[in-house]
């Protein structure tokens, strides 16, 4: 409930409720009043294709899904507003069966639908507000079927006056008519209707040009474009879930991009991630007995805040543990020469000091503190590499470093005293080498070291430093994931960034009085996209438990992908982000970096997008040390360039389609029409919805012989889409008639001396 009430489209609700010459209220029914459990609503012809009757017909799922969204397609284009009847009458199926086949569907759409009760409230909303309410909707099923599988879900039925459905009507909201039927049947002027639905076209741009109010209820541009993108990388929708993350995108407080799109990321990626997590840590909990969970800082902090949320009754507490804090574990004061530098990658001079507990401020190199450490080895003093002084400076303090680390190991073990672990604990740590894991297992004795530890995720390295141990991992190492696990591994730093949150990582420990402390660096706000962040994922989790989201519902393999798509296939506004964050390596140092940088977008343009990425796939590790998030540079430089190595150059009009895009990204027009209806146009409508092209008429020669529809819209012919236009742009949408359709349109333009600008290829 406080998710809808802080809604900006609730909001814009009340406005409308507010204004006395709205009258009536109507709202569309599917993908509106109500959402479909299963990925897309074309689904629901694959899972009725599982039953045991159609498959006693059909040998495939797919099989009967194709033949039953064809028959409607291959109907509706012939101008009528089909029935499920009708369709069925169709289908080549013996007559014998095609009642069955229709009670089937039936039963199918009414196990997956489920109410939004964030419109089932703005019913009550509206009759309180004094409005009438109706239902208007494009659909095959009547009023009575309508009713049966989803209407009768509603407490608040009683309250709507009329039902429209456009098989009984004869007319569709895509075509205007079942509007203009509506405001004729209850005596009302456009004005006074307020008409809300998902679909750009049929319900926004239809009832618009009636002059009806319109709220759009549905997806943004760029929460379509990453839903696009995720589909691209998994080859498939998500099969279930996702109308909580639909419901939680529309529950958008914020009004600014930046926290618009962190509200998004909550919601939609890294809530279900963390919802699957708690359950599985659950359900680890019971299979391994385990009595308590410390959560690893600082990732920990928000698993652990989110378990919980839903698990209250378990055990949990916090390890102030990290990279930095334990590393002095795996250095050694005799071999000071010879440390890899990976070591202390981004760290500087003075953080290489604290690192070995020497004070810097007495060195004499205290001139040269913010050098990062890979720079010392290009630097001389006197003659010397910089590097050899240092060395030199570190050896002479060998027995205080030695000092230092068994102070330090002490009060480490003594920390970890307080925390009451035992065998039945489990350390839980983000992963994916397992190295902070590997550093405190040996800590313990045989009687309370923890015999079960788990990561968010693991990878090769981490079954490699974590072979001897009991080790889970929640996103699973196998054939479909290892790709995206070990991308993670690479890129984790704008993720480690978020679930890290604003805590401070440890850097050592102290005793004070009897207990141990850590010692923290202070972190720059990141308070603005926290909160964004959390209340995206505190919405989808409200609603998930509202709506008795299962577990399992995601499955763990999914979530590994849908992870690694936003560092592989991310979209130009993820990039535009998530490249500005700044990481601290998880080390406490005052070194920062921002992730993505200006001079490497100049080197890869210097190099060439299409050499630059050939190198990295065949480098991928090497390139990480040059450029930390090499697809988010190449989707800054050009937003659409990884989109044909996920699949989207396979089809034969791809390339009629990137030169039309490319050409309408230089225009950058609000509205335009469109010239041919075909396969090309369905294939191009995607990407004009991401761009929020409005698309005032569809053109194609056929209509001069009569009106048809195709995807929701009524397709006119030239004269008539141009008869009250003066100017427009026309989109010709083919490749092999896209001339001569030019000059078709040229010849009409100059007879009846109108301005017209063509885009084509």
């Amino acid at each position: 409930m406080k998710y809808f009430k802080q809604a900006l489209i609730e909001q814009t609700f009340h406005r409308y409720l507010e204004n006395p010459a709205i009258k009536i209220v109507s709202f569309d029914i599917f993908d509106t009043l109500f959402f479909r459990t299963c990925g897309t609503p074309s689904m629901v012809f694959e899972i009725m294709g599982a039953h045991e009757e159609v498959r006693a017909w059909f040998d495939t799922p797919s099989s009967f899904a194709h033949y039953r969204r064809h028959t409607e397609r291959k109907l509706k284009a012939e101008g009528k507003e089909v029935s499920l009847a009708e369709i069925y009458d169709t289908l080549p199926i013996p007559s014998q069966q095609k009642s069955r086949f229709l009670e089937i569907e039936l039963q199918t759409e009414r196990d997956v639908l489920v109410l939004n009760p964030q419109l089932e409230r703005w019913i009550d909303m509206a009759y309180e507000a004094g409005k009438q309410i109706i239902l208007i909707s494009d659909m095959y099923l009547s009023t009575q079927e309508i009713t049966s599988i989803a209407l009768s879900q509603l407490k608040n039925l009683h309250k709507i006056s009329h039902i429209y459905v456009s098989c009984e009507q004869q007319k569709s909201k895509a075509t205007g008519e079942l509007f203009l039927h509506v405001m004729d049947d209850l005596n009302i002027e456009a004005s006074q209707l307020l008409h809300i639905g998902d679909n750009p076209n049929a319900d926004i741009s239809i009832a618009k040009s009636f002059g009806i109010a319109t709220l759009y209820y549905g997806l943004e541009s760029n929460e379509k474009e990453a839903m696009h993108h995720e589909a691209l990388y998994l080859k498939e929708v998500l099969p279930h879930g996702n109308h909580v993350r639909t419901l939680s995108l529309l529950c958008n407080p914020y009004d600014t991009a930046l926290e618009r799109f962190y509200f998004r990321l909550g919601a939609s990626l890294f809530a279900p991630i963390i919802w699957e997590l708690s359950h599985w840590l659950l359900a680890c909990s019971h299979q391994f007995g385990l009595d308590k969970l410390l959560f690893l800082m600082r990732e920990g902090a928000i698993f652990q805040h989110y378990f919980q949320k839903l698990y209250p009754h378990i055990a949990t507490d916090r390890v102030y543990a990290s990279r930095r804090s334990t590393q002095f574990l795996t250095l050694i004061p005799d071999d000071i020469g010879s440390l890899k530098p990976d070591t202390f990658k981004g760290l500087t001079l003075k953080d290489l000091y604290e690192n070995f507990f020497i004070p810097f401020e007495t060195s004499a190199l205290h001139a040269y503190g913010d050098l990062s450490y890979e720079m010392l080895s290009t630097l001389s003093i006197e003659g010397k590499p910089l590097l050899e002084h240092v060395q030199e400076e570190l050896n002479a303090n060998k027995k205080s470093v030695n000092d230092a680390f068994e102070t330090q190991k002490k009060l480490l073990c003594d920390y970890l005293d307080t925390l009451h672990v035992n065998a039945s604990s489990a350390l839980i740590d983000f992963g994916g080498g397992g190295s902070v894991l590997k550093n405190l297992h040996p800590l313990f004795s045989p009687k309370t070291k923890p015999h079960t530890s788990i990561l968010f995720y693991q990878s090769m390295r981490g079954y490699q430093n974590l072979n001897h141990e009991h080790t889970l991992s929640f996103l699973p190492y196998n054939a479909k994931t290892a790709h995206a696990l070990e991308c993670i591994a690479r890129t984790p730093d704008f993720i480690e960034i978020l679930l890290n949150g604003e805590y401070p990582t440890t850097v050592g420990y102290t005793k004070s009085s009897a207990q141990t402390e850590y010692l923290a660096c202070n972190d720059l706000s990141m308070k603005t996209i926290q909160n964004a962040l959390h209340a995206g994922i505190e919405s989808f989790f409200s609603l998930a438990r509202d709506y008795a989201l299962p577990s399992k519902t995601f499955s763990r393999e999914h979530l590994a992908l849908i992870l690694s798509r936003l560092i592989e296939l991310p979209t130009h506004e993820e990039v535009k982000f998530l490249g500005a964050l700044e990481y601290d390596e998880g080390r406490g140092s005052s070194h920062r970096y921002t992730i993505i940088q200006p001079e490497q977008i100049t080197q890869v343009k210097n190099q060439g997008e299409e050499a630059f990425y050939k190198h990295f796939l065949a480098n991928p590790s090497h390139m990480k040390q040059h450029c930390i998030w090499p697809q988010g540079v190449l989707t800054t430089i050009h937003q659409n360039f990884l989109l044909p190595f996920y699949g989207t150059n396979t089809h034969p009009n791809q390339k009629v389609i990137d030169t039309l895009l490319e050409k309408l990204d230089a225009l950058k027009p609000k509205k335009i029409m469109i010239y041919g209806a075909g396969d090309l146009f369905k294939e191009l409508l995607p990407f004009l919805h991401v761009r929020d092209i409005h698309i005032e008429a569809v053109i194609d020669s056929r209509a001069e012989i009569q009106p048809f529809i195709s995807e929701d819209f009524r397709v006119l012919s030239l004269e008539e889409a141009l008869r009250d236009k003066k100017e427009a742009i026309i989109l010709i949408a083919s490749g092999v008639y896209g001339q001569s359709i030019s000059l078709l349109i040229k010849k009409f333009v100059h007879e009846h001396t109108k301005k017209m600008t063509i885009i084509s290829v």
